[in-house]
């Protein structure tokens, strides 16, 4: 963890002020990926325009781990397998970076973006703006709401399928409201002024491009872009397909390629909306409607907040046939790899005893020779 204070810090002094910061927080299952691919592919058209989005990294989680309270559980450093230690090393490289930038032109702008700071405490929110304050004259904080029962769903399925916990703990643990309590908190300490929350659409999600969108919200000209983005990047499986890659949990490990293959595959099955396999405890509803309540009141979002009381039924008929679809493919892939083994062996046996008999008719003619 890095203190702004600390004039031995590398978060202590910071590049030349920029005019405009602007931090896009998330949080997770809301296209964060999307905007950070597209401004990351864009950063060079970007800084011809004053607008530096740090090409370091398209996640800039380094930002996060630097001021929060546990830097060694950020998800980048545990797929790194980083201790407490080596993380704060890896974050003092990454300012040192920050801090030889230089400013662009007038009016220039720096955009951080990270989902992780959505899980930033207070204290760590606090220390953050300490450090925005001495590299930029005034800071925006944007985020996307999105119906918070499918954004709940949404990173349960992600987590399901990449296989970051068993599906049975995933949708055992308690659905929390998040937004009417992590909003008010970045509201208080950058001021309502400065946070925008901007809405995630669930109905036109796959037409929606999010990074112009994103654009917009921070008065930065759309056509700046030479590339752009939709909303939608991790491509959705079904409900039976998420099942299935939660039986592999253990032959399948998180991060193995043997997942990555599973996963391919399984994207060929076709079934129930995963979303709609979930049934919602009258408990989680309660929960959850804290957070419909506080978007619809404090920032004019409303949601559908109806949920499913149960669960649809899963492999119907279109799943058990794309299934066996599946099956026979892979069976046929098997038989070919077989049938190609097989005529190795015989092209080896062939090749064998072509090489025995000119050995013997060797062996014959030197005997002839010989005589």
């Amino acid at each position: 963890m890095i203190n702004p204070s600390d004039p031995n810090s590398a978060a202590g002094s910071g590049p030349r002020k920029f005019n405009k910061c602007v931090l896009h927080i998330g949080p997770g299952k809301t296209g964060t990926s999307a905007i950070q691919n597209a401004l990351w592919k864009n950063s060079k058209a970007l800084r011809k325009h004053g607008i530096l989005y740090p090409e370091i990294s398209k996640n800039h989680y380094f930002l996060v781990s630097c001021f929060h309270q546990q830097p060694a559980m950020i998800h980048e450093h545990k797929k790194l397998g980083l201790t407490e230690a080596q993380a704060d090393e890896k974050n003092r490289e990454y300012m040192s970076y920050l801090d030889s930038l230089t400013g662009l032109d007038e009016g220039d702008m720096i955009i951080f973006s990270s989902e992780y700071f959505w899980s930033c405490s207070p204290a760590s929110i606090e220390r953050l703006k300490q450090y925005l304050d001495t590299i930029a004259t005034s800071t925006s904080v944007v985020l996307y709401a999105r119906n918070p029962f499918l954004r709940i769903v949404s990173g349960i399925q992600q987590s399901a399928k990449v296989g970051l916990d068993r599906l049975s703990n995933l949708v055992d643990a308690k659905y929390v409201s998040e937004y009417c309590t992590k909003v008010p908190v970045w509201s208080s300490i950058f001021g309502k002024q400065s946070v925008l929350v901007r809405e995630y659409p669930e109905s036109d999600a796959t037409q929606f491009d999010i990074v112009r969108d994103f654009l917009s919200a921070i008065d930065v000209d759309r056509e700046l872009l030479e590339e752009g983005g939709k909303a939608i990047v991790n491509e959705s499986l079904s409900a039976e397909a998420i099942h299935l890659l939660d039986a592999s949990h253990d032959f399948a490990p998180v991060f193995s390629p043997q997942r990555q293959r599973l996963i391919r595959e399984l994207k060929k099955i076709e079934g129930a909306s995963f979303k709609r396999s979930l049934p919602v405890t009258q408990e989680a509803m309660e929960a959850l409607q804290q957070d419909f309540d506080y978007l619809e009141e404090a920032w004019g979002l409303r949601f559908d907040a109806s949920f499913p009381s149960t669960a649809q039924a899963l492999f119907g008929q279109k799943a058990l046939a794309s299934l066996a679809e599946l099956i026979s493919e892979a069976v046929e892939e098997r038989l070919a790899l077989i049938a190609e083994r097989d005529a190795a062996i015989a092209e080896r046996d062939a090749a064998i005893a072509e090489r025995d008999a000119a050995i013997d008719e060797a062996v014959t003619s030197f005997g002839r020779s010989s005589r």
